[in-house]
């Protein structure tokens, strides 16, 4: 059935959530590399690339370090008060992420 919506999809959009449905259950019949490897396919047509095949600890420090530098001063207020995303692409990006999260845990615990 997903094929079937991938083959007449208009756009890359248009197939997102039947490609979650099969990430979905590519991760419920255990099939957890092959999720994680969908998913990450998912994630590069939205513009987000993960180095998955060269990953290392040093790569979850780097962008931690990014991140919290980001986040210097800010209160957990002012990040609740900020406006709420409006990027399509980043939405569905973050609905992926959400979506394999458990997936790399399983593949790459030495990450978490």
């Amino acid at each position: 059935l997903v094929d079937l919506v991938l083959e007449h999809a208009r756009c890359f959009h248009d197939s997102l959530r039947a490609r979650a449905a099969r990430v979905h259950s590519l991760s419920s019949s255990y099939k957890i590399t092959e999720a994680l490897e969908e998913g990450l396919h998912i994630l590069r047509h939205l513009g987000e690339n993960f180095p998955y095949k060269k990953l290392r600890k040093y790569h979850a420090v780097i962008e931690f370090v990014r991140t919290k530098r980001l986040l210097r001063g800010k209160t957990n207020e002012m990040i609740l008060r900020m406006p709420p995303m409006e990027n399509p692409d980043k939405i569905a990006a973050m609905q992926m992420l959400n979506l394999i999260f458990p997936n790399a845990f399983h593949v790459e615990p030495v990450l978490f």
